[in-house]
């Protein structure tokens, strides 16, 4: 591990662009943006990605080994370079989009971390990476971090039913606490209903502030057959 600590800090004082450690990696870098970086690797210093990088180090440990020392790497370089000033806009985006990628990859717990903080992560091009994963959980907090909240609450429910299935998936809280904020009534509508199904515990927490429209319905007399009608129609009281 001590080469690696050595080039940790090699990036470091030479201010390495990052875009040219991501574009070692290949399933972190699958936009062509990339494909001038690795020409340059691969010319100046014979190799283009992480898998041929590990097979120069065999001799020090096995390849796998070496990959996940490489990837360890990118991690950190990646955690420290996105806090410092030279990078924004489109870079940030880059950055942020790769570290996510290599969260999803190998700690679920750092990517709902890093998708609840604040940052620059790709929509367009972290969603088919989650979606191939299978990181619908993570799925749920990208498409609620970007302002998706149809999106958001349609994954959780799908989550809910079982329609989706994610190892990674804790529960509802993180979806009746974001129910708890939505203001757009079609939304809420749209979404009581499985969440009382899933869980009525849940759902109560919510009932005093975002359900309250539901709840006004049906202390209306004049639209309780309407409530009752629109809750049939979501298969609740059906056997």
């Amino acid at each position: 591990m001590g080469d690696f600590t050595k080039a940790f800090e090699y990036f470091k004082k030479g201010s390495l662009d990052p875009r040219i450690l991501i574009s070692v990696f290949p399933e972190y870098s699958q936009d062509s943006s990339f494909d001038e970086f690795r020409r340059t690797l691969k010319q100046n210093f014979g190799f283009e990605s992480v898998n041929e990088l590990a097979e120069k180090l065999k001799a020090k440990a096995t390849t796998e080994a070496s990959k996940q020392e490489c990837t360890a790497l990118l991690r950190k370089y990646l955690e420290y370079v996105r806090t410092t000033p030279k990078i924004s806009g489109a870079r940030k985006e880059e950055v942020d989009t790769c570290l996510a990628k290599v969260y999803a990859r190998t700690s679920a717990s750092a990517l709902v971390d890093f998708l609840k903080s604040d940052n620059d992560v790709s929509l367009a091009h972290l969603e088919p990476f989650l979606v191939d994963l299978k990181k619908y959980s993570a799925l749920a907090l990208l498409f609620k971090s970007r302002g998706e909240s149809s999106k958001a609450l349609d994954t959780w429910s799908k989550l809910a039913s079982k329609q989706l299935t994610d190892p990674d998936f804790t529960g509802l809280d993180e979806a009746v606490s974001f129910l708890g904020s939505v203001e757009e009534e079609s939304l809420i509508w749209k979404h009581a209903p499985w969440l009382f199904v899933a869980d009525p515990s849940k759902a109560v927490e919510v009932t005093n502030h975002t359900l309250s429209p539901v709840f006004d319905v049906i202390r209306n007399p004049n639209s309780f057959f309407f409530f009752f009608s629109f809750f049939w129609r979501t298969d609740l009281f059906k056997g």
